[in-house]
C-alpha cells in the first residue's frame, strides 16, 4: 500500500481484480489524461502531489459544477510526454485514492460543434 503522510487522502494498491480498460491506441499522442471517480474533497494540489511522486506534472484542472461550484469528481492532468502519461495510467488506473477506485485514461477530444451557448 502506498500512502502520503502529508495528506488525509491515501493512494493504495487495490487487492481486488483490476478494472478493465481499453488498450492504448498505437498513436497515443496525448499528454493529457482524464482522471475519474475522484473523491469529492480532493484538491488540484493534492492530486498533483500524488502524481508528482511518479512523474512531473505540468498542470491539473478539476472542473467545477456551474450551478453548485463544487468539484465534478474528475480531473484533467497535463504531463510532459506520452511515456509519462502511460506510466501514470499504469500506476493509478484501478487503484484506490481517498477511498475511491480511480479511472485513468487518455483525454478524449470533444469534436467542436456549432451550438448555441447554454442558458443561464
Amino acid at each position: 500500500m502506498l500512502s502520503r503522510a502529508s495528506s488525509s487522502l491515501r493512494f493504495a494498491a487495490q487487492a481486488s481484480a483490476p478494472l478493465a480498460r481499453a488498450p492504448l491506441s498505437r498513436s497515443f499522442a496525448s499528454k493529457s489524461l482524464y482522471v475519474g471517480n475522484l473523491p469529492w474533497n480532493v484538491s488540484e494540489n493534492e492530486l498533483k502531489s500524488a502524481i508528482n511522486e511518479f512523474v512531473p506534472v505540468q498542470a491539473v484542472k478539476i472542473p467545477l459544477d456551474r450551478e453548485t461550484g463544487r468539484p465534478r469528481g474528475f480531473a484533467f492532468v497535463d504531463l510532459g510526454s506520452e511515456e509519462e502519461a502511460e506510466k501514470v495510467i499504469a500506476e493509478f488506473h484501478g487503484k484506490s485514492f481517498g477511498g475511491r477506485i480511480l479511472r485513468v485514461n487518455e483525454k478524449e477530444s470533444r469534436p467542436f460543434t456549432d451550438r448555441p451557448p447554454r442558458s443561464q
